[in-house]
């Protein structure tokens, strides 16, 4: 195993998948959390499902990829591998940090061609050593050139990918009308094979002595194949310390 993932090792930032131990030491089961309570009690599963896809959906700077940064976070905090494709480049290191990823531990990619994150992701899930995989994000993939794979055939062989494995992936859509992009072809077949579909959106900055150090974030479950529940949540991000204080990731809003 070790030939085939040392072929991809120079797309990522630390080693490949075969140098990485499996997943036996994780503990979670069907679901993986997000790492914030209140989110996860709405989901009804305690988390994001394994084996199928879960769509995180919401206008630019919304709060999509901290979600996805959470995600990794609580993924690594119990043992698991996690794994980004960051194809627009958009990681905030010093902000994944302080959420309390562990960037030496994640696998990462700033890879843009969807054919080659259709391969690459294909090699992780029968590698059957990661938990996680999340693409953020979909719209800012390559599909346009001529030997590109076209939108239906990415996602449906995502689909076919991740479904029957133990690997949850995630990937981040933009809220958008423009219904002639690849982009917004690539949503429409999102949302018919997202097993989960979260709407994220950002109510108001949080301000402290005339600095933004966070806002409040509000997420709508509206697909849910996993439970019955559909329910809307309130909590507070923030972005990094205040001062020589280190805030909380979140903070939940219970009113």
């Amino acid at each position: 195993m070790f030939g085939i993932f040392s072929s991809f090792s120079r797309l990522f930032k630390i080693n490949p998948p075969s140098e990485v131990p499996l997943r036996s030491n994780s503990s979670f089961n069907q679901s993986i959390p997000f790492g914030i309570p209140l989110l996860d009690s709405a989901l009804g599963c305690g988390g994001y499902p394994r084996g199928r896809i879960t769509e995180i959906l919401g206008h630019e700077s919304s709060g999509k990829s901290t979600l996805v940064l959470h995600a990794i976070a609580a993924c690594q905090a119990q043992n698991g591998i996690a794994v980004l494709f960051d194809s627009d480049c958009s990681i905030n290191v010093r902000l994944a940090k302080e959420i309390g990823v562990d960037t030496e531990r994640l696998l990462i990619s700033h890879i843009d061609s969807a054919n080659s994150v259709l391969e690459m992701a294909q090699i992780l899930i029968s590698s059957r050593s990661i938990d996680l995989i999340a693409i953020d994000s979909i719209p800012t993939l390559q599909f346009k050139t001529a030997s590109a794979i076209s939108p239906t055939l990415f996602i449906n062989k995502l689909a076919e990918m991740i479904h029957r494995s133990q690997t949850a992936l995630l990937i981040v859509d933009f809220q958008r009308n423009d219904l002639n992009s690849s982009a917004a072809m690539t949503k429409s077949l999102a949302k018919y094979h997202a097993s989960l579909r979260i709407l994220v959106s950002k109510i108001h900055f949080i301000q402290s002595k005339n600095q933004i150090i966070g806002h409040r974030m509000k997420v709508e479950v509206i697909k849910n194949k996993i439970s019955n529940s559909l329910q809307k949540v309130d909590f507070d991000v923030y972005y990094e310390k205040v001062g020589n204080q280190k805030p909380n990731p979140f903070k939940e809003v219970l009113d």
